[in-house]
C-alpha cells in the first residue's frame, strides 16, 4: 500500500466523519458502489482523477491538504 493511498483514505474518512456522512451516502452521490468507497478509505485503491476532483470540490478541499498529510500550509 502506497503512502499516498493511505493519506487519501485517512483524509476521506475524516471528511465523511466531519460531515456526518456514511460511505453509502457518498457512494450514492458519486454513483459508485459502497465497496469502492470502502476500498478508497482503506487505501486498497485510489479514485480516478475525475473522482478526486469531484471529492475535493464536494468537500471544498484541495490537493495540498492531502499531500501534506492533512496539514494546511
Amino acid at each position: 500500500m502506497k503512502k499516498s493511498t493511505t493519506i487519501f483514505g485517512m483524509w476521506l474518512r475524516e471528511e465523511l466523519s466531519r460531515r456526518g456522512l456514511s460511505q453509502r451516502q457518498l457512494s450514492e452521490r458519486m454513483g459508485v458502489s459502497p465497496m469502492t468507497v470502502t476500498r478508497w478509505i482503506h487505501g486498497a485503491t485510489i479514485p480516478r482523477k475525475d473522482q478526486i476532483d469531484w471529492l475535493f470540490d464536494y468537500f471544498d478541499s484541495h490537493m495540498e491538504i492531502v499531500k501534506n498529510g492533512g496539514e494546511e500550509e
